[in-house]
């Protein structure tokens, strides 16, 4: 669950800036503490998690100051420095290792609501100005390389796995042996 909705901001994002739409003129936070500095020495899935929402919201405060070229060129270090956390981050994700169903469900519940919180963050700047074609496509490889290292921290804890759904032809089954 929590790669689909991490997944779904980024196609959400990926979408709207290729179709043209663009994003306001705010200035991204600077005062929020980042998680990835000041690490303890034992990572947690926890921690990732909270990495995880913190790489979505600046990668939307950058996002949220690009509306042209200018700012677009700007923005690319800082958007270059995002996605080297993401890849930092799906590092780490890849020395904890898969997670079990329990603490999958767990941080779903836990995590959840800043996600979708993130998600909508997203959305809601993406939406709001046009920005030119070519100034998508110069951004677009950062997206990706996002998109990419959110994949791969879903892979490495096992997030990415569908859960056990019944099988649709042994419930067919039992409904011919029912009659």
């Amino acid at each position: 669950m929590l790669k689909r909705l991490t997944a779904g901001v980024l196609a959400l994002a990926v979408a709207l800036l290729l179709a043209g739409n663009g994003f306001a003129d705010d200035k991204p936070a600077k005062d929020k503490p980042d998680p990835a500095k000041d690490k303890p020495e034992k990572d947690t899935p926890d921690l990732l998690m909270k990495d995880v929402v913190k790489a979505i919201n600046d990668l939307a405060d950058v996002f949220e100051t690009v509306k042209d070229k200018a700012t677009a060129e700007k923005a690319k270090p800082k958007l270059e420095d995002i996605t080297k956390k993401m890849d930092k981050v799906a590092e780490r994700a890849k020395k904890i290792g898969k997670l079990s169903k329990e603490m999958s469900k767990a941080l779903e519940k836990k995590y959840k609501p800043e996600l979708e919180a993130a998600a909508k963050k997203m959305q809601s700047i993406v939406g709001k100005n046009k920005l030119p074609e070519e100034v998508a496509k110069e951004l677009f490889p950062y997206l990706l390389k996002f998109g990419e290292a959110a994949q791969g921290i879903g892979k490495a804890l096992g997030l990415d796995e569908k859960e056990d759904k019944p099988d649709a032809k042994k419930g067919e089954e039992k409904k011919a042996d029912d009659k």
